[in-house]
């Protein structure tokens, strides 16, 4: 019994030791970080009053996302509440008590495209194989992030700036002046994009994309009609056509990179363009080009089913004229 005591009573003792020592490491981070704005302090600072043993604990921890600490981090009740879905998604979730919540951004604001740059045709080149690369990048970044609608960021913040350096890296043909990228297919593009991104990025994530991107090009099912519309605006009428969700991915990019110094005029300047082609474009056409991506994101059978509005499986020869009076053939005709 004396020794089973002994035991106890040495166990305590070094728990005691134990406790002290973590009550002294926490007053030393206290005093470190003492009067320091951690909202406004830039990441370098944060990092240099970090210990070298918690910099590695922090690294430790994004290396394994899996793993106790990331998931503790990861499941922050503060992060779940700041994080965005994009505004594509249904815009209602359930929470623990079966409450709905709203965790889904807002529509972007649609930009003024000039009713003169909108044709019943589309002239010049087929664009709509360089907006499927737009539309993957545009959905990565704004999953990545957590933030919807990107235009949504303040100028002042870092994440504006790093969204802008992500679209230009993923979507170059889109802020290079001197670019004359034109992707002639819906593969020409998505190999592209593709091999633009980290080589640790998933498979299941680039799907993911491209199933987002198949939603965005594809056009309503249905168009709400203006109570009023002006046959001679100056600016074309959005509001009831059935290609606006492609339209508001240009926009919300628009209002992202349109600047009062003037830099960055010349994107926002594509993006009109590329707006007026989207609109002038037959929805017949968008609709098999998102049938098209959907079929590529390698979705399992028992998973999400397509929509029911898109046509069914066509050959993998989108745009490429095969024979007179085929499929492919009429679309690139239109």
């Amino acid at each position: 019994m004396m020794e089973i005591l002994k035991r106890f009573e040495e166990d305590d003792l070094n728990n005691n030791a134990l406790l002290e020592e973590e009550n002294s490491d926490d007053d030393d981070l206290v005093k470190r970080f003492e009067g320091v704005d951690i909202e406004a302090a830039s990441p370098d600072k944060l990092w240099a009053l970090l210990k070298p043993e918690e910099r590695d604990k922090f690294i430790k921890a994004l290396n394994d996302s899996s793993g106790e600490l990331a998931q503790q981090l990861l499941a922050s009740e503060e992060l779940y509440h700041n994080q965005r879905r994009p505004w594509w998604e249904d815009p209602t979730e359930t929470n623990y008590k079966n409450e709905l919540i709203e965790r889904v951004g807002e529509q972007p604001e649609m930009m003024s495209i000039p009713s003169s740059m909108v044709k019943s045709v589309p002239s010049g080149p087929s664009l709509i194989y360089n907006l499927v690369a737009i539309c993957v990048a545009y959905a990565f970044v704004t999953r990545q992030f957590a933030i919807s609608p990107l235009s949504s960021i303040e100028t002042s913040s870092e994440d504006y700036t790093e969204v802008k350096h992500q679209i230009a890296h993923l979507v170059p043909f889109l802020t290079d002046r001197k670019a004359t990228t034109l992707h002639s297919s819906v593969s020409s593009a998505v190999t592209d994009i593709r091999s633009r991104f980290e080589e640790s990025t998933t498979s299941s994530t680039f799907s993911l994309l491209l199933r987002d991107t198949s939603k965005l090009v594809r056009p309503l099912p249905v168009a709400v009609v203006a109570a009023e519309v002006t046959s001679h605006a100056e600016s074309f009428d959005t509001f009831s056509h059935p290609n606006r969700s492609a339209v508001l991915v240009l926009s919300d990019l628009y209002k992202l990179f349109e600047t009062q110094n003037g830099k960055s005029r010349h994107v926002a300047q594509k993006l009109i363009f590329y707006a007026a082609h989207v609109l002038s474009t037959p929805s017949m056409v968008l609709t098999s080009l998102s049938k098209d991506i959907y079929d590529r994101s390698s979705i399992p059978p028992d998973s999400t089913p397509a929509p029911s509005d898109i046509e069914p499986r066509r050959p993998q020869n989108f745009g490429i004229v095969q024979k007179e009076g085929s499929r492919s053939g009429l679309i690139e005709e239109l």
